[in-house]
């Protein structure tokens, strides 16, 4: 945290809750995490083995679909959905689609890396908050180092 503000904090939290179950679809982005994920990711090797899908591989998800207007993915959804795709909210556009790259591909990079940093990061400090952790939650603590000014505080619920 650069600020040192803890409604970032609270924030970032929050949106992260998005890709973890907390949205319309009540479902996560990640596959094999919680009771609906996606089955069928962009991975050629399960798809031509009949395979389920590998845990952990967390999806782009969700897209504003007037923004693929002429994608041949997008047109071969619509046909078979009502009201036109291209009007749905975009919290709500998941198709679990293998080959619709928009939705069902992964990156290390642009999906999986920060996901992981993120939640790494809240479950770091919410281990130093813990009584009876024998951690101390005052500075510097194992290899976690609490930032300046939030000694003591307790993470967002």
């Amino acid at each position: 945290m650069l600020t040192q503000d803890e409604k970032y904090l609270k924030t970032a939290l929050e949106a992260g809750q998005f890709s973890a179950g907390a949205n319309p679809l009540n479902m996560t982005f990640t596959t094999g995490v919680g009771h609906r994920s996606p089955q069928h990711p962009l991975v050629v090797d399960q798809r031509v083995l009949g395979q389920p899908p590998l845990p952990g591989l967390t999806v782009y998800g969700p897209v504003d679909m007037e923004q693929f207007g002429d994608d041949w993915a997008v047109d071969s959804i619509a046909s078979h959905v009502y009201p036109d795709i291209r009007s749905w909210p975009a919290t709500e556009t998941y198709f679990d689609v293998y080959l619709f790259p928009a939705v069902a591909e992964f990156t290390v990079m642009e999906t999986m890396t920060p996901l992981t940093y993120a939640w790494g990061y809240f479950a770091a400090r919410a281990s130093l908050d813990k009584p009876g952790s024998g951690r101390s939650n005052s500075g510097q603590s194992g290899r976690f180092p609490r930032e300046k000014g939030t000694q003591g505080a307790k993470p967002p619920t």
